[in-house]
């Protein structure tokens, strides 16, 4: 996972566009037709096609919708979609590498076709307002059409950036349309209410793989509204930048499986989170998991569990009395996290890494992931104090009680460590 600690280097990846991504799938001719693997599109039942039924051709047959299609894309997305042959025998590519964007603000209704090419497959498709032009005249209207157009498309990734909607425009909401995601849909600097419209308005309980969620940068109160998506598995979740969030209030429809990535950042403190949602979220065991260090605490003491992390943990603290919290008095009945590696970001406002930080780091390890075998302490336009340095250049940290542990790190440099328990030595942290 790549982690982002938050202010600059979270900025950073916001502004490149908050595309995320966790892998495209391996093989392409082993992927089944749209129809397949959507349990039901316009309202018919469709089997899983048989595992000997032959891999589909690199082109899609011509169909009424091939001119259109084309011709839709070639003005709005030009030069990305891949055809053959020339008119009128030109046929469209089957699967599309190319990153297929669309702005809304280009874009007149006429132009877009009642349906595109059937079967067609986007590895990515990009749906993107105007961060300058809030106000698109028909913005409803427009994507509206857009959605139905695209109900027999393949859509792996579906990106949808700089979207606004006030309440007013969201009305009525006359749709409920099935679309074929099946990788990752991915939205950035949206309005609330278009958040609450798209989950209205679009289907996606016909999706058997589990699907990558991000809600990056929105000022909704609520995620609720994810539910009614339909989702019935979850790959990844990323929940950051949403300043108005006044409730984590998203239950996960799956248990997390090692292969799973969780991220939530940047939320107001003292969010309310349900045991029952708590409880979505520490079930199972997610591959890495990154989270505001207050975050972990609320969902953790509502769970009345850790969340279970297998390989790297990453822990954002802003304010060191979070780090320094007993969120439980049961807090040692917990289950011990599994995770090989924790990252702690010093996301306070102090300029120098001091020894009150240090310190409640190794303390909250020793209680939480005594199995840990690589700790890093990091954080950006930050030093180290001298006197710290100092000390660990006399004598080595003793981290007796961390038995796996072979590698602490803070801010770059590795902190010479000792299992040889010293009562005088004053970097026991006992």
């Amino acid at each position: 996972m790549v982690h982002i600690q938050p202010t600059v280097r979270t900025l950073a990846i916001l502004i490149a566009g908050f595309a995320t991504s966790w892998g495209l799938l391996n093989t392409l001719g082993s992927r089944t037709s749209p129809e397949n693997n959507i349990a039901m599109v316009e309202g018919v039942n469709i089997a899983e096609q048989p595992a000997n039924m032959a891999v589909p051709p690199e082109q899609l047959a011509r169909t009424d919708y091939t001119d259109n299609t084309i011709a839709f894309f070639e003005k709005y997305s030009a030069g990305d979609l891949v055809t053959r042959n020339e008119f009128p025998h030109i046929q469209i590519n089957r699967y599309q590498p190319n990153t297929i964007s669309i702005h809304l603000e280009r874009v007149a209704l006429v132009d877009i076709p009642e349906k595109l090419e059937p079967d067609l497959e986007l590895s990515m498709l990009s749906i993107a307002g105007s961060s300058e032009q809030k106000d698109i005249p028909n913005i409803r209207i427009l994507l509206e059409k857009i959605i139905c157009a695209l109900r027999r498309v393949w859509i792996e990734e579906l990106h949808l950036t700089a979207i606004y909607m006030d309440q007013e425009t969201t009305s009525p909401i006359g749709l409920h349309t099935p679309l074929c995601l099946f990788k990752a849909l991915d939205m950035s600097h949206i309005s609330g209410p278009f958040l609450e419209w798209f989950c209205e308005v679009v289907d996606l309980g016909g999706c058997t793989e589990g699907i990558e969620v991000n809600v990056v940068g929105c000022n909704t109160p609520s995620i609720a509204c994810l539910n009614k998506l339909g989702i019935s598995s979850i790959s990844n979740l990323n929940i950051s930048f949403l300043q108005n969030l006044q409730h984590f209030d998203y239950c996960l429809p799956n248990s997390a499986a090692d292969t799973c990535e969780l991220k939530i950042c940047n939320l107001p403190r003292n969010i309310g989170v349900s045991a029952v949602v708590a409880k979505s979220l520490a079930e199972g065991i997610w591959l890495n998991v990154e989270m505001d260090m207050d975050i972990w605490n609320i969902i953790c003491s509502a769970a009345k569990r850790k969340i279970g992390v297998l390989e790297e943990l990453t822990l954002n603290i802003v304010f060191l009395e979070d780090l320094q919290a007993d969120i439980d008095p049961g807090v040692r009945r917990w289950l011990e996290l599994q995770a090989g590696s924790i990252i702690f970001w010093d996301c306070t406002k102090e300029k120098m890494l001091k020894r009150p930080f240090f310190d409640a780091v190794v303390a909250w390890v020793r209680v939480n992931a005594s199995g840990v075998m690589d700790i890093e302490i990091t954080g950006i336009n930050i030093t180290t104090d001298p006197e710290l340095e100092s000390l660990w250049a006399r004598t080595p940290v003793d981290v007796t009680g961390l038995s796996n542990l072979t590698t602490l790190e803070v801010l770059g440099v590795d902190v010479p460590i000792s299992t040889n328990a010293n009562p005088n030595n004053p970097n026991n942290f006992n």
